[in-house]
């Protein structure tokens, strides 16, 4: 168990930012009295409950971490972060399914631009046209494919 204490107590650091983050948007959806603010508030106060029982549980830990223990931490991040973060979307009024939502969350984290929404936001709107697959306007120089083949 003792391997697990500091990956744990870190976990539990970035729930307690998560819950910290999911804040933000109830400023704004409570100021314009949108139906999914209640959605915020339920995750943040899961997720800080969580985050807070872990950092409370394990916090003796010690000074340097083990590379097995960054390799924990850094898996359990990619796992439990999504999760948590997933909760907003799937109490919405979207009414997404849990893998729908997970897929989501993901795909904000990573920054891939996927999404399988049906009602595109306005920020699809703008960004897809950005993107190199999708619109007329890309920002990167297309690199004209050469005639001879590698190997």
């Amino acid at each position: 168990m003792a391997l697990f204490r500091p990956a744990l107590f870190i976990l539990g650091l970035m729930l307690v930012a998560l819950a910290v983050m999911m804040a933000v948007p109830v400023l704004f959806l409570a100021e314009g009295q949108a139906p999914d603010w209640h959605a915020f508030v339920i995750s943040a106060i899961v997720t800080l409950v969580c985050g807070a029982t872990l950092v409370a549980l394990y916090r003796d830990i010690p000074d340097r971490l083990h590379p097995r223990q960054v390799f924990m931490i850094t898996g359990l991040s990619w796992a439990v972060i999504p999760l948590f973060a997933a909760t907003p979307l799937f109490l919405c009024h979207l009414r997404l399914s849990i893998v729908d939502a997970l897929f989501e969350t993901v795909s904000g984290i990573t920054t891939t631009g996927s999404t399988r929404s049906r009602t595109p936001s306005w920020f699809a709107k703008v960004a897809r046209p950005l993107l190199p697959s999708r619109g007329r306007r890309c920002p990167f120089p297309r690199v004209p494919r050469s005639s001879r083949s590698i190997g």
